[in-house]
């Protein structure tokens, strides 16, 4: 049987879109393969087992308190993979350990698949943080492994695209975010409130206040309320107490996520920056459109009407959203397109198109 290191990041301590999708890959896969995990920004260094694979956890590299360099993980997991012996590793977050990875195959009998995560990848700016010299070296580890990766995965065409364009590198394949279709009974009414729910951690890149501007400019109308989930912080939580047509949930596991999903209408993205958001897939099979203001990869919402990207728009955001409430029907017909196009392009199915990419 061969052997696949997932080299993810922060799994299973944080479990965010990186971590979420080799999650799936890692259980579909556990019958056909060995797999192993390496996680990186633990508090300790241990060796732990869930669900039956084991998890190599790393310390983060501190020195008088302050956060040094990935690179500096390099001999530790080098050790790790020498240890372990495996045929791939497939690796997903752009940092130094797409570099280290493509070092240790470059030595070894050994492939490197990097699956590109997000925007950033394509935005190497190596002198972006001159106080920290390690924070240069991590972004050259970076370049130096997507330029050696023996694949290339990306979420997007317009991540393959640049790619392409300002590092040479061509993707070997792009594949959308995928998820489990639901099970529960998707049968929605669209005749009362329309329910808009807004899901990520609280943090500056996922617009967080942008929220609660949006909701504002409806706290009058009673057609329509807004629910927040995710990680968030008090500050979050006063600002829902003053909205009466806000709710605040803070963070919650994933199965509760999806009976949210499938109790709204709207799900609203403001996020600045992204990849492809594991949410819209989940959103998606729960016939939700998604209504962005800035993201849209390859923009599939607008061409396929899975709801409507705004562009940065904050107006035409407002104007798109009440037009929803003029035209609930209107909501029914996105949702409808939006099941179906995650039916068509978000399933497991798309794990046996990297199996194929690698056995060919």
């Amino acid at each position: 049987m061969k052997k696949i290191c997932m080299f993810i990041g922060f799994y299973p301590i944080n479990r965010g879109g990186a971590e979420y999708q080799s999650h799936f890959i890692a259980k579909y896969l556990k019958n056909k393969y060995d797999i192993f995990f390496i996680s990186i920004g633990q508090e300790k260094e241990v060796i732990i087992h869930e669900e039956g694979f084991k998890i190599y956890c790393l310390k983060k590299p501190y020195l008088l308190g302050k956060f040094l360099g990935w690179f500096l993980l390099n001999r530790k997991i080098t050790n790790i993979l020498d240890r372990e012996i495996p045929d791939y590793i497939y690796q997903r977050i752009g940092f130094a350990g797409t570099g280290i990875a493509a070092h240790y195959c470059k030595r070894s009998n050994c492939e490197l698949l990097f699956h590109s995560s997000s925007q950033k990848d394509a935005k190497i700016k190596f002198f972006e943080n001159l106080r920290n010299p390690f924070n240069v070296i991590d972004k050259l580890f970076y370049y130096y492994g997507l330029k050696n990766t023996d694949f290339l995965i990306t979420q997007t065409q317009q991540v393959a695209d640049e790619i392409l364009k300002k590092y040479k590198r061509r993707s070997d394949l792009t594949l959308y975010n995928f998820g489990e279709m639901p099970k529960e009974d998707l049968n929605k009414c669209y005749s009362s409130l329309i329910r808009v729910l807004w899901i990520g951690n609280v943090k500056i890149s996922k617009g967080p206040n942008t929220f609660f501007k949006i909701a504002r400019e409806f706290e009058y109308i009673k057609d329509i309320h807004f629910t927040m989930i995710g990680r968030t912080n008090s500050e979050c939580f006063a600002k829902g107490n003053i909205l009466k047509n806000v709710d605040v949930i803070g963070e919650i596991p994933q199965q509760k996520v999806n009976e949210y999903l499938a109790e709204s209408h709207i799900l609203l993205n403001t996020s600045i920056t992204e990849g492809f958001p594991n949410v819209f897939v989940q959103a998606w099979f729960r016939k939700v459109p998604v209504v962005s203001l800035n993201i849209d990869p390859d923009d599939i919402i607008n061409s396929r009407k899975l709801g409507f990207c705004a562009h940065g728009d904050f107006d035409f955001l407002i104007r798109g959203l009440k037009e929803f409430l003029r035209n609930p029907s209107l909501l029914k017909i996105y949702g409808e397109n939006s099941y179906n196009f995650a039916k068509e392009n978000c399933t497991f199915s798309n794990i046996d198109k990297i199996i194929t990419l690698i056995e060919e």
